[in-house]
């Protein structure tokens, strides 16, 4: 990769930290199976159960309620799925189980809920955040039912990085429990949360939480479920009683090493970078803002994660913009990475704006740890020089 490779896509997935390649090549001599009972798995449980125990830690959780997962996608399948399979497995609702999401999560947990509603399993209620990407605790009290099962509302949103009102949910769940035979849980996608801000499963009131460790530093394959005592789930592969009987196969010993390591740093780093990154982003947004005519912001003016500035561009084409940016070195992106190989607009900026032209003509710009003003200095001279060029072409200006 060229150094005068600026990378701004730091939402889609981070560098690995130095300092979990160090960890993860220390540990490397010891291949032990840590299910095995002789010595050489004995050493490789501690090492898997130590990881557990700093990334319990740095959440607020106790270990035994850690399941480490192949990553977000898969911990968000296995809290929806494997609660609902347990409902069905041992019903005591009147009905089908019902599921309340936002409109704008991630497809880890749009699609498992779709898929359960098209299998006939569920019902499902899907609520839209307001015109700046808020999901509101009243419009999460509204969906609820009798038969509501699980409330599932990302932390910080991937593609606009709004910071939703977890804690203010989660009271409207608990006053909406009062009385039940069956309570309501509460998930929540903090991938990008927990990168960048402060909170511990009890300040978020979370029952069951997902994390991936790329999105940190750490390596790709890895991710972590959080599941309070309280909410009981079936396990999506079977096979073995590995992680407590949540999730059959061979732990990723190396990884987790790797995720408790990106972890750790993370939680040091945390507060100077949240504090750097405000500023950075300020600085960026309203230098586009001030110089280039037809910009506007995607989101809400200050609840937003410091990391993810979305922006709009009128009267041309994301992609076009990408392209320029990509041809000058620069990586951003145009919404989620998961998602990059449909077609059609974002479904994060369709929610909160319905219109198409807005969604067409914005991007996202995602920093992390080595990003730095000249990186941005350049990315705004490319689109000082290439925005109304494209615009001229396009003959919309």
């Amino acid at each position: 990769m060229s150094e005068d490779f600026t990378y701004l896509d730091w939402a889609a997935t981070t560098p690995l930290r130095p300092e979990v390649l160090a960890s993860m090549i220390e540990a490397a001599p010891l291949f032990a199976n840590p299910s095995s009972v002789h010595t050489s798995g004995r050493e490789v449980r501690e090492l898997v159960d130590a990881a557990r125990a700093t990334v319990a830690s740095a959440i607020g959780a106790d270990p035994k309620e850690i399941i480490f997962t192949s990553g977000a996608s898969e911990s968000c399948n296995l809290a929806i799925k494997g609660l609902v399979f347990e409902h069905l497995r041992h019903p005591k609702l009147d009905g089908k189980p019902h599921i309340v999401t936002s409109a704008f999560e991630h497809h880890a947990v749009l699609e498992p809920i779709e898929w359960l509603e098209k299998l006939g399993f569920i019902e499902a209620t899907i609520v839209r955040p307001d015109d700046q990407g808020i999901v509101h605790p009243e419009a999460i009290a509204e969906a609820l039912q009798p038969n509501t099962i699980l409330v599932s509302v990302m932390w910080v949103n991937n593609e606009i990085g709004t910071i939703q009102p977890l804690a203010e949910i989660a009271a409207v769940i608990a006053q909406a429990n009062q009385g039940r035979e069956v309570p309501i849980l509460f998930h929540t996608d903090a991938t990008q949360g927990i990168p960048y801000l402060e909170g511990t499963v009890a300040d978020l009131r979370a029952d069951m939480l997902s994390l991936s460790g790329h999105k940190l530093g750490g390596p790709k394959g890895i991710g972590v479920l959080y599941r309070a005592k309280q909410a009981r789930i079936q396990p999506l592969i079977h096979g073995g009683s590995h992680e407590r009987g949540f999730r059959a196969g061979t732990e990723n010993f190396l990884s987790i090493v790797g995720l408790a390591k990106a972890m750790e740093i993370t939680l040091a780093d945390r507060p100077a970078e949240f504090a750097r990154l405000t500023e950075l982003r300020r600085r960026f947004e309203e230098t586009v803002l001030r110089e280039i005519p037809g910009s506007d912001i995607n989101g809400h003016p200050t609840l937003r994660s410091p990391h993810i500035s979305n922006l709009f561009f009128a009267d041309i084409e994301a992609e076009a913009i990408l392209t320029a940016l990509d041809l000058s070195g620069i990586a951003a992106s145009s919404g989620s990475a998961c998602t990059s190989e449909e077609l059609g607009p974002s479904h994060v900026l369709m929610s909160i704006c319905d219109d198409q032209h807005r969604a067409d003509g914005s991007l996202r710009f995602s920093f992390g740890w080595t990003t730095t003003d000249e990186q941005l200095d350049k990315a705004l001279e490319v689109l000082r020089i290439y925005v109304p060029k494209l615009r001229a072409i396009a003959g919309r200006v």
